[in-house]
């Protein structure tokens, strides 16, 4: 029994450099005699002080990324970002009060996009029944005009085959075909000038509805990009073709 306390506490010192108590227990295992060290001798070791640093700026750079509405939580950002050391229920009470500030700041700005959306759509509408009512108006005028063409035409055609009046004609039947004649050319001369000015009513139109509609797109996608940013969804800009995931989202 001693003889082989004796050859583990001489193999002990060839391991470890130094003797271990006679009846102190030991593990041995493939690589030879390992001592075995009580849990609550062993103090816990600190960080490295490489990993510390690292969580502190980790910290630091998660305070510092909001930009906080309200000037209490801006002053608690630069009182966080201030100290050397962070409290770590501070730093998540700060976090969780800007995510909410943030969230709230948001479903406003959208429940304003949305009745903005509402009057503009209202707008819009009005507009493109005026732009609608015009094209109605140029059509007629079109079509007016033509008419009055075609009826001078055939007045024309009339006289050049000699049908436009009798043969032998006294003044007041010449006199009635020029008057009738007259009145043709009139007619024509305000169906042109009433396409005319249909047309310039349609174009007005057009260019009052197409800024309408413009704002229109502008105040839809501002309603989804904020919508976007509410859930944290990614957000596909239509202009530019930009993904994003919104900031403070996660």
């Amino acid at each position: 029994m001693h003889t082989r306390t004796r050859q583990l506490s001489d193999r002990s010192v060839s391991n470890f450099g130094a003797v271990s108590p006679p009846n102190a227990p030991f593990l041995e295992s493939a690589q030879g005699l390992t001592p075995l060290v009580r849990a609550e001798t062993v103090a816990p070791s600190a960080p490295p002080p490489e990993e510390e640093s690292s969580l502190l700026a980790t910290v630091m750079g998660r305070i510092a990324s909001p930009q906080p509405i309200s000037e209490e939580l801006r002053e608690m950002k630069e009182s966080l970002l201030g100290q050397t050391t962070i409290d770590l229920a501070a730093a998540d009470a700060f976090l969780a009060a800007c995510r909410e500030e943030r969230t709230l700041t948001l479903e406003q700005l959208r429940e304003a996009a949305r009745a903005a959306c509402r009057k503009q759509s209202s707008i819009v509408a009005t507009k493109e029944r005026e732009l609608r009512n015009a094209e109605l108006n140029l059509q007629n005028a079109v079509a007016a005009q033509e008419f009055a063409q075609g009826e001078l035409g055939g007045l024309h055609l009339m006289e050049t085959r000699g049908q436009h009046v009798p043969r032998w004609a006294s003044q007041k039947e010449l006199a009635a075909w020029a008057l009738r004649l007259e009145k043709a050319k009139e007619k024509l001369r305000a169906g042109f000038a009433a396409s005319a000015e249909a047309l310039q009513e349609r174009n007005a139109a057009a260019a009052a509805c197409e800024p309408e509609l413009a704002e229109m797109s502008r105040l839809a996608a501002e309603e989804l990009r904020l919508r976007h940013a509410i859930s944290g969804q990614p957000y596909i800009d239509a202009e530019y073709g930009l993904s994003s995931v919104p900031a403070g989202s996660q």
